[in-house]
C-alpha cells in the first residue's frame, strides 16, 4: 500500500526546507495548534523529508565547491581563509592528513629503545603472565605410544 502526502504534509515540508520551526511550519501550513507534531510526523513524511534534504545538500554542495575554489583563488582572500579552504578541499577529496603516532606513556619505552636486560626481563614477565592465563585441557595423563609395539595389532 503506497501512501501519499497529504496537500498539508506537502505545504509543511517546503516550509520545513525554508528553514522554520516545526510548529511554524505546520501552522503555515493550515493545521491547528492543536495538531500535535506526531500526527504529521508519519514515516512516510520522514522518509520524504530525508530525500528532501537530500536535494538540497547535493544542489549547495556545487554551490560550495565553486565558493570553495574562488577562495582559493582570490588574491584578496587572507592567507587563513585561502589555507582553510584548501584543507576542506583536501579532506573531501579524501586527502586526509596522516595521523601523528600516539605518544608513548610516560615512563613506557618503545621496544627499540629498552636494554637487552630490559627485553629479558619483559620477555620474562610475559611468559610468566602466559603461563599463569593458560588453563590445562586434558586431565587425563598422556600415553605416550613404545615404539616397540607394533602399532597395527
Amino acid at each position: 500500500m503506497d501512501k501519499k502526502l497529504t496537500d498539508k504534509q506537502l505545504a509543511t515540508l517546503a516550509n520545513l526546507q525554508t528553514g522554520m520551526t516545526f510548529r511554524d511550519a505546520m501552522n503555515e501550513a493550515g493545521y491547528s495548534d492543536k495538531t500535535t507534531i506526531s500526527a504529521v510526523n508519519t514515516e512516510v513524511f520522514q522518509d520524504a523529508l530525508r530525500e528532501g534534504t537530500k536535494q538540497s545538500l547535493e544542489s549547495l554542495s556545487l554551490y560550495a565547491v565553486k565558493v570553495a575554489g574562488e577562495i582559493l583563488a582570490s588574491k584578496t582572500a587572507t592567507d587563513k581563509a585561502r589555507l582553510d579552504a584548501a584543507r576542506l578541499v583536501l579532506d573531501r577529496a579524501g586527502y586526509v592528513a596522516p595521523k601523528a603516532p600516539e605518544a608513548s606513556k610516560p615512563g613506557e619505552k618503545s621496544l627499540h629503545e629498552l636494554s637487552r636486560q630490559e627485553l629479558a626481563d619483559r620477555a620474562e614477565r610475559l611468559q610468566n603472565e602466559i603461563a599463569d592465563r593458560s588453563k590445562l585441557v586434558i586431565d587425563a595423563p598422556v600415553n605416550t605410544p613404545n615404539p616397540s609395539e607394533d602399532v597395527d595389532k
